[in-house]
């Protein structure tokens, strides 16, 4: 069971609950999301990524995709804000 399926039991939420991308901030040091298909545009000051259900747009400064691989991807910088568009 991952960290956040423990959040997700300890809060009564459905262990195991299907999710199309899972997106975790780390303060205003970074992000972590899950479920990324794709990475639409990569800038220092904004990353759009495709996850199933949409897309998410990362925006801050100075930003370095940290990580990618198989779906995750890790984004280090100054974060200002996450935002999930349809």
């Amino acid at each position: 069971m991952s960290f956040l399926d423990n959040i997700c039991q300890n809060f009564g939420l459905q262990e195991g609950m299907p999710y199309s991308f899972r997106a975790v901030m780390l303060g205003e040091v970074g992000v972590y999301l899950e479920g990324v298909k794709s990475v639409i545009s990569f800038t220092s000051t904004s990353v759009l990524v495709r996850v199933s259900s949409g897309k998410i747009l990362v925006e801050g400064k100075n930003l370095i995709i940290k990580k990618y691989c198989l779906g995750d991807l890790v984004i280090v910088g100054k974060i200002s804000s996450v935002v999930k568009n349809d």
